[in-house]
């Protein structure tokens, strides 16, 4: 964790919580914050995250191809909800900011409500940010407004649209040192 500490200071990272806190309660977006803080000056600093699916309560072997374009959709199926695969980071632990999904279909065979967990210091897994997927194949965004910074994050699909969970792709986007 030592290239975010240095990234950055205990000033900037009460900022980050004071701001987190009204973007928490919808009295701004992420966008508008990062506009109008000192973080603004970190945006080029957001790219990509590279990961790997290390564990999947069901489906591993299609877990494993939801950071490809050409893996199969995960998890195919609607029994032992929820769903969950473990997102391990390449690298340094990262604040993940964007969430994007695509399922693979447009019909009851999406995903609806969903998390993205995170393990804390402890090596405790935590709630985090919460999202509603539509029913589409397009790829959808997500903020996630966890605020923490670590290599190990967990997609939780809470339920679906009444068929099969089938994510295509998911794509994270953070700050990584």
């Amino acid at each position: 964790m030592g290239g975010l500490k240095s990234f950055f200071s205990v000033r900037d990272i009460c900022e980050c919580i004071a701001l987190y806190d009204i973007v928490r309660s919808g009295q701004i977006s992420q966008e508008e914050m990062l506009q109008e803080s000192r973080f603004g000056n970190h945006q080029s600093a957001i790219k990509a995250l590279n990961y790997s699916v290390t564990a999947a309560n069901v489906g591993l072997d299609y877990a494993r191809g939801l950071n490809s374009d050409d893996g199969d959709s995960w998890a195919r199926t609607n029994e032992n909800l929820p769903h969950t695969a473990d997102l391990t980071l390449s690298g340094d632990p990262a604040l993940v900011t964007k969430l994007h999904l695509t399922n693979r279909y447009s019909d009851s065979d999406t995903v609806k409500n969903c998390r993205l967990d995170y393990k804390d210091p402890s090596g405790s897994w935590q709630e985090g940010t919460t999202f509603q997927s539509e029913k589409t194949k397009a790829r959808q965004s997500f903020d996630i407004t966890s605020g923490v910074a670590t290599t190990e994050w967990r997609i939780v699909v809470l339920d679906t649209y009444g068929g099969d969970s089938d994510i295509n792709k998911i794509e994270l986007e953070g700050i990584q040192e």
